[in-house]
């Protein structure tokens, strides 16, 4: 998604399928899933100046594309909603 030279998302794209064979394929895919408001608001919490300068439709962008890594995993797979859970306001969750 970062990637704008055509040849950088080449070697990229490479180097992951070679990453793809070694890795073992997992046994379950766990996704945390939240909307991307609630992210945004718990990103711009945290107060890290680097996240602070980025575009809400960035964080919306990748949550879509998680989403849809997930739906698309072929794997047995467990889609949790992070929307009702916050472990930092209740460390007891």
């Amino acid at each position: 998604m970062n990637l704008t030279d055509p040849r950088a998302k080449r070697l990229f794209a490479e180097l992951y399928e070679l990453c793809l064979e070694k890795t073992p394929r997992p046994g379950l895919m766990v996704f945390l899933s939240a909307t991307t408001d609630l992210l945004v608001e718990r990103i711009r919490e945290r107060r890290r100046a680097f996240e602070l300068e980025m575009d809400a439709g960035y964080y919306a962008a990748v949550n879509a594309a998680y989403e849809e890594a997930f739906k698309q995993y072929s794997g047995k797979k467990l889609l949790v909603p992070m929307d009702n859970w916050d472990f930092v306001k209740d460390p007891a969750l």
